[in-house]
Formats: structure tokens, C-alpha cells, sequence
């Protein structure tokens, strides 16, 4: 494994960088994030806007909302650019995107390119943080790897986190400070991003001017809605009673005698329209299904890193994941994130399953500040219930 160093011809290790002028600015979306209250991001983001409250769902609804919707949404890199929303400043150029499932607003991203091939790009996102990403033909990622890297603009106090590889020329990280990185990357002169034993260093001319752009258009776009994307689901392919009849079967087999389908406005706010979920309050168990197209060459590895992220993404405590391929007669991957904090306790596990040309997810969570510890062999049932959903699918076409 290369890492995010790669060799550079006659130059030894060049890092994700090597070339300091940004040229042929390109724009593209880096990361899908979470959904806050408007009024409070635009303060988070330095603007005083009075905008319409948004309404709290159910406490256990909320919590299983954030291991949901980018989950079960296909990679960053199809996310939905919001017509007109483009921009320029200098070298860098931007735009809008939607979240695919509902349409709603995600983030604002600019980008720029270096003569050394690689793309620097920065995201102001709908909760408010900072997303840094780069990608290049020649970095020599491995798909879902998570890696330490320090960010250091000039002399100011680093930024350490930890990046995650969405494909073997893309990584991106998230750095929560706002207000801290932004200053950074408007005002310094210089980006060195450190991983690996290898530095890559970008000019950061243009910035100032351009973040603030970005930050103006997740302004403006905050409460964007456009119609959501249909091209990803199958739910209206696949019977609606296969899926009931699915979720029927893992409530009966945990032996949940509380649980209650989310109605179609809760799905809706939780950005699942068509999902099959259930939840009990008495155990802290939730779970369900949903069915995907898939185009012809789709790797199940391809969600790995970007469901990881975002299933640990809510976590404000520690916490841990796990990748594995499930031995099935039929490709399927199964994720798994502990989160442990001072007011928060969840695990979470998401298969997918690669049925022909259908992608089935299935999701099963455990929330043990709400319903106390965990069913035993928690992990073996997930993984149990999501073959022999993936076998009932098979088996009624």
C-alpha cells in the first residue's frame, strides 16, 4: 500500500502535492453532510439571518437519521449540482449541490487545479464545517483506507485529522472548527498536508475570496429543495411488500414486540422517501431495507468509505468501524461503527448486498442509552437477517 505518497518521476516522493500554481479551475462536490437548524448554521458561520425554525422529530428518530441518508445515498461524487448555481474568483471555481435522496441543500464547494495534476478542493457544508479534499491521478489510494494527516497553513496551529479515501485518487477530511479554518485557509499563503511521510504543498492564492463566495452561497442555498433524484432507487421496481414483509421478519427474529413503522413523513425527515424502517423504544433495536439500481460494473466496495464516514459522523465521543467481505453466494459488505460517548451509545451494522443488478441495504442499530445493552451475538443476527433477506429477494424474482 502506497498510501497517499506516490513517486514522483526523478523528483523521489511527491506527495499529494509538488506544484504551487493553481491553474484551469475545476468544480466538482466532495462530501454529503448532516441536516441543522438554518438559523443556527448561518450564525455558526458568522451571519446574523433569520431563518425559519426547523421542527425536531421524535428522539429516536433523530438519532438513527444521521446512520441513514448517506448510507443508503450513493458516493459524493453524485451528488446533485443546483442549476445556476455556479461561480469564479480568481483561479477557483464553485457551485451548490443537493443531497440526491431529497434534493435538500448540502454544501457549497470550489475547487482548483495544480500543475502537478492534483485538485485541491474545499466544501462549506450544511453542518456548518470544513471540508478538505484532494485528488490526482497518481496519489495511489486504496479505497476505503483512513489514514492521519496534519494540515498546516503557514505558522498558524495545525489541523490534525483523519482522511478518508472515497477512491484511489480522492480523499477528503472534515475539520469541524469552522471559524478556525476558515480564517486559515482565506488568510494563509500556503497549505503543506502532511500523511504518511510524504507533504504536499498548494498555493492558496485566491482563497480569501473565493471561501468567502462559498460561504455566501451555502447562504443563499441553505434552503434550497429541488426535485430529488430517481435514478439511484428501486423501491418502485421492487414489490413495497417484499420490503415490509423483510422488516416483518428481522422484528419477529429479534423478538421486538414494540416496533412501529416509520410513517412517510418521518421518512421524509429523516431523507429515506420508500425505505422500509421500523424502530422500538423499549429495546433501542431499529432497522429496514431499501433497493438500489446499480449500472453495469458496480463494485460494492464503492460505498464502504462514505457509509463509514457518515455512520460515524454523529459520534462526538470515540469510536470504531470495521469493513468485511460477508462469505454469501452473492457479493456483499458488511460495515460496522461503535460509538461510544457521554450521552450517546450506538452500533450500527449496514450490508450490502449485490443482487444482479439491485443493490439491497440492510441496516440494523442498537441505541443502548435508550433501550440499555445490546441483544447478544448482535453482529452474527445483522448479519444473518441481511442474508436471508438478500436470499427471500432472489428466490421471489
Amino acid at each position: 500500500m502506497r498510501g497517499i505518497v506516490a513517486k514522483g518521476a526523478g523528483s523521489g516522493r511527491r506527495g499529494i502535492g509538488g506544484a504551487r500554481e493553481s491553474t484551469q479551475p475545476h468544480s466538482t462536490c466532495c462530501n454529503k453532510r448532516s441536516i441543522k437548524g438554518a438559523h443556527n448554521f448561518a450564525n455558526r458561520i458568522g451571519f446574523s439571518i433569520d431563518f425559519e425554525q426547523m421542527e425536531a422529530p421524535m428522539r429516536i428518530v433523530s438519532y438513527i437519521a444521521a446512520a441513514l441518508v448517506l448510507a443508503f445515498q450513493a458516493v459524493p461524487a453524485e451528488a446533485e449540482q443546483i442549476q445556476g448555481s455556479q461561480f469564479s474568483s480568481g483561479n477557483w471555481n464553485g457551485a451548490a449541490y443537493t443531497f440526491d435522496a431529497s434534493g435538500e441543500f448540502s454544501h457549497c464547494a470550489i475547487s482548483a487545479s495544480y500543475k502537478s495534476g492534483n485538485t485541491l478542493y474545499f466544501s462549506v457544508t450544511r453542518d456548518a464545517s470544513v471540508t478538505v479534499g484532494v485528488s490526482g491521478p497518481a496519489l495511489g489510494l486504496e479505497e476505503g483506507m483512513k489514514f492521519p494527516v496534519t494540515l498546516a497553513v503557514d505558522r498558524r496551529k495545525p489541523f490534525y485529522g483523519t482522511a478518508t479515501a472515497v477512491s484511489s485518487n480522492l480523499a477528503f477530511l472534515t475539520i469541524a472548527d469552522f471559524d478556525a479554518a476558515m480564517t486559515a485557509f482565506k488568510k494563509g499563503y500556503t497549505l503543506r498536508i502532511f500523511a504518511n511521510g510524504g507533504q504536499g504543498v498548494y498555493d492558496l492564492s485566491g482563497t480569501f475570496r473565493a471561501l468567502e463566495a462559498a460561504r455566501n452561497c451555502a447562504i443563499i442555498y441553505y434552503n434550497h429543495r429541488s426535485k430529488p433524484s430517481t435514478a439511484t432507487t428501486r423501491n418502485e421496481v421492487v414489490d413495497p411488500a417484499i420490503g415490509y414483509q423483510l422488516a416483518t421478519s428481522m422484528i419477529s427474529d429479534l423478538g421486538v414486540t414494540d416496533a412501529r413503522y416509520l410513517t412517510k413523513d418521518e421518512l421524509q425527515q429523516i431523507e429515506l422517501p420508500g425505505a422500509v424502517y421500523w424502530v422500538s423504544n423499549d429495546t433501542g433495536l431499529s432497522g429496514g431495507v431499501m433497493f438500489f439500481d446499480v449500472a453495469e460494473g458496480y463494485e460494492l466496495r464503492t460505498h464502504d468509505a462514505v457509509a463509514t464516514e457518515y455512520l460515524s459522523r454523529d459520534c462526538e465521543g470515540d469510536i470504531a468501524s470495521t469493513v468485511q467481505q460477508v462469505d454469501a453466494e452473492f457479493p456483499a459488505r458488511q460495515i460496522r461503527v461503535l460509538c461510544l460517548s457521554d450521552d450517546r451509545q450506538y452500533e450500527a451494522y449496514l450490508t450490502n448486498s449485490l443482487l444482479e443488478d439491485v443493490r439491497m441495504v440492510t441496516l440494523l442499530m442498537h441505541h443502548s442509552d435508550v433501550g440499555g445493552a445490546a441483544p447478544e451475538r448482535l453482529k452474527e443476527r445483522s448479519t444473518d437477517l441481511a442474508l436471508r433477506n438478500a436470499k427471500f429477494v432472489l428466490d421471489a424474482e
